[in-house]
């Protein structure tokens, strides 16, 4: 093999015809365990992405009535406005954030009212709301100050909800005879703005996929398949946002409907019919496929399905790795650039942060950054603690991926298509990000694979030790930490995040020595 214009080897040239990610992907598939590792990876994506869908009380289709919940729904829209009235009239001392939120509610509750009731009683409902929404307008154009401000009193607007009150009171009862079967979506409207974004993302994928895979003739064009991916995943996300917002129902439909209380017509439940934070402490330790129980992996100590909230924790763990991973390698890359591409003091004074940032104990600085900002407010705002953690992972973990994209831009940096771009007039940020750049992100690609395992094993140790995500929202390293005691008695409730654990970051190293050996020019045939 001859030399590189570095010294090195030189990198080997694709047959006429082969692109450089044609024989990438080539190398890879003869990897038959990483092949199977990827595809698992896969499931692991899809069950994540679904699972508002897969695992959910809530049905994803009901044709019915509650018999109790227009009443129960008058009722807390009836109390809320009095409360609202109360504040505006001078005695409630709310903020202007409290006072949106409580008109929030009232409108929830009316769409649950309109949503069981007969066309006129639900005319009637739907003029209520419209008079709600024409005061709470009414009330923000004469409202001042932000979101802590205090609302203050506002006589107009308490005299414009006080016969609305008055109408929930005493002109809407709905009897049995108001109640028609109505069709609806409850798990479909819990769905947020994120979750739809990444579930039409999902469906695109494969069809990016099969652009990216090409045909005779046709180059691969992996920014083209990005987009196809990207812009309409946005563009439904953004719809969600706009026209149907998350409204989650709230009503128990399985209890109801053998109570009574739910006449259903037709009702189709999730493949896992449970929530997330569903107890039942009458069901609490059962073991896994037990016949005739609808648990297939068992129960937890507080009744909890076990299948439901690893489904759940997979979204937890999963994208506390990816994004954490995104923020730690946009670092490094943009760090090591300007220090392979300046060299010179530049390089000298970038080599010595990174020496002294990798010479801390990264799971140690994690722990106490995250004990530290643990119930702590920022700015004014108390932060996520899936936020925390990502950040937190990603501002300690770039060291490894500047030290990379450093080397990689100093063996370029005097290499001929370099300095003929230079030659042509190119300027250092075309040089940097367009020319040096895209040829050092193999070693950083692979070293993302890895990174990916390593967050979500550290996300799940923190969990563990109690500084991670907490209930009612689950991750696999919580569930771990919430079966500390039960080892002895019930296996099962640490066994199966654990094994998922074991399984995700196997799997992501497998990839990631798949993608190494195939972006290492010296093992291609």
């Amino acid at each position: 093999m001859s030399a590189g214009p570095a010294g090195g080897p030189a990198p080997l040239e694709p047959p006429p015809g082969r692109s450089v990610l044609d024989i990438t992907l080539a190398m890879f598939w003869k990897r038959k365990l990483a092949v199977a590792a990827a595809v698992v990876l896969g499931l692991a994506f899809y069950a994540a992405v679904w699972a508002p869908l897969l695992a959910t009380s809530s049905p994803l289709h009901f044709r019915g009535f509650d018999r109790g919940a227009a009443t129960e729904a008058a009722r807390l829209a009836r109390l809320e406005l009095q409360d609202v009235a109360g504040a505006l009239g001078g005695g409630g001392g709310w903020t202007v954030e409290k006072v949106e939120g409580a008109f929030d509610v009232v409108d929830f509750q009316l769409d649950r009212m309109e949503g069981s009731l007969a066309d006129a009683m639900a005319s009637r409902v739907a003029a209520l709301r419209a008079g709600v929404a024409a005061a709470r307008e009414g009330w923000r154009s004469r409202a001042g100050g932000g979101a802590g401000a205090p609302a203050g009193a506002d006589p107009a607007a308490v005299a414009a909800l006080a016969p609305l009150a008055a109408e929930l009171r005493d002109g809407l009862r709905p009897g049995e005879g108001d109640l028609v079967p109505r069709t609806r979506w409850p798990a479909f409207r819990a769905l947020d703005a994120l979750d739809v974004l990444m579930m039409a993302a999902s469906l695109l994928l494969p069809v990016g996929c099969l652009w990216l895979r090409g045909g005779k003739g046709r180059r691969r064009r992996p920014g083209r398949a990005a987009a196809v991916i990207l812009w309409p995943s946005l563009a439904a996300g953004l719809l969600a946002l706009l026209i149907a917002p998350a409204r989650p129902d709230l009503a128990d439909y399985r209890r109801g409907i053998a109570e009574g209380t739910i006449v259903a017509e037709a009702v189709t439940f999730a493949p896992v019919p449970f929530g997330i934070n569903e107890n039942a402490v009458e069901n609490k330790f059962e073991k896994p496929f037990t016949a005739g129980s609808p648990h297939l992996l068992g129960t937890d100590e507080n009744g909890r399905d076990m299948l439901c909230r690893l489904l759940w924790g997979a979204r937890v763990s999963l994208s506390v790795g990816f994004l954490a991973v995104g923020i730690y390698v946009l670092i490094g890359v943009v760090v090591g650039a300007v220090a392979g591409f300046f060299g010179g003091w530049t390089d000298i004074l970038v080599s010595r942060v990174v020496e002294w940032v990798i010479c801390f104990p990264v799971f140690i600085l994690v722990l106490v950054i995250a004990a530290f900002l643990q119930g702590r407010t920022l700015w004014g705002m108390d932060p996520p603690q899936l936020v925390v953690i990502m950040v937190v992972l990603g501002v300690t973990g770039w060291p490894g991926v500047a030290r990379l994209v450093r080397a990689e831009f100093l063996r370029m940096v005097n290499q001929d298509f370099v300095q003929a771009a230079r030659a042509l007039g190119a300027g250092r940020r075309r040089l940097m990000f367009g020319h040096l750049l895209p040829n050092a992100m193999a070693p950083v690609l692979v070293a993302a694979t890895f990174g990916v395992a390593g967050a979500i094993l550290t996300e799940s140790a923190l969990s563990f030790l109690g500084l991670g995500i907490t209930v009612p929202k689950p991750s696999w390293g919580g569930m771990l930490f919430a079966a500390h005691g039960y080892e002895q008695t019930s296996v099962w409730i640490f066994l199966w995040p654990g094994l998922a654990i074991f399984m995700v970051i196997t799997c992501y190293n497998l990839v990631g020595e798949a993608l190494r050996d195939a972006l290492d020019p010296r093992l291609r045939q």
